[in-house]
């Protein structure tokens, strides 16, 4: 167990972009000093809104909203209980948090800041998913990519309103940790992981038609 305090940092552009300042804020809210373990994630998506966190914390999410002096503008603790692998992702008018429950990838979004949540179906195929992970763009869709049960990585894509088919991204297990990015200037979704923990692989693929 590894003792946590979550610090806010703020990062500061001065003179085109070459120097940068760097001030820790500590957020005072009710999870500023926790044990975490494993299965605990803290997770931040900003955007118009302010600074969305989402807190994993002994299989129970919470989700908060804080201005970048560290003020909790709006919070929501113990939102969804007997959750796993938690994500947040968005652009600057939607928020979504991606979270394994009852042994499916579910996902809900909000579009006021996070006072009001929305559900869209859960992510086919997902069952025994584990290092789930997200990325959003508003033209392109939203992007879960996972570990299936028997160490594959998964990849599907919500997109004009329903999920595409789940795709193998590679088959050659045992792989973990993937990660997604969304390339926009070439309209490509890059997806990195470990193969058997030894040294990382990459796949990707061209948008908005996964080829």
């Amino acid at each position: 167990m590894k003792y946590f305090t979550i610090i806010l940092l703020i990062f500061s552009n001065f003179t085109f972009a070459q120097n940068w300042s760097e001030t820790p804020i500590p957020v005072n809210i009710a999870v500023s000093g926790f044990n975490v373990g494993g299965g605990d994630r803290i997770e931040l998506h900003t955007n118009q809104f302010g600074n969305n966190v989402t807190v994993l914390l002994d299989g129970v999410l919470s989700y908060y909203r804080f201005d970048v002096r560290g003020v909790v503008e709006y919070s929501n603790p113990n939102w969804i209980t007997n959750v796993e692998y938690a994500n947040i992702t968005g652009d600057e008018n939607f928020i979504y948090v991606i979270y394994k429950k009852d042994n499916e990838i579910k996902v809900q979004y909000s579009a006021n800041g996070g006072t009001a949540w929305q559900s869209i179906p859960n992510v086919p195929f997902s069952e025994q998913a584990s290092f789930i992970d997200a990325a959003y763009d508003s033209d392109f869709g939203l992007f879960v990519v996972w570990a299936s049960a028997d160490y594959q990585i998964k990849y599907n894509r919500y997109f004009d309103n329903s999920w595409e088919n789940t795709f193998t991204v590679s088959n050659n297990p045992p792989e973990f940790l993937p990660r997604i990015l969304i390339e926009k200037s070439t309209s490509k979704a890059y997806i990195m992981f470990t193969k058997g923990g030894t040294y990382g692989k990459y796949r990707f693929c061209n948008l908005p038609n996964n080829q």
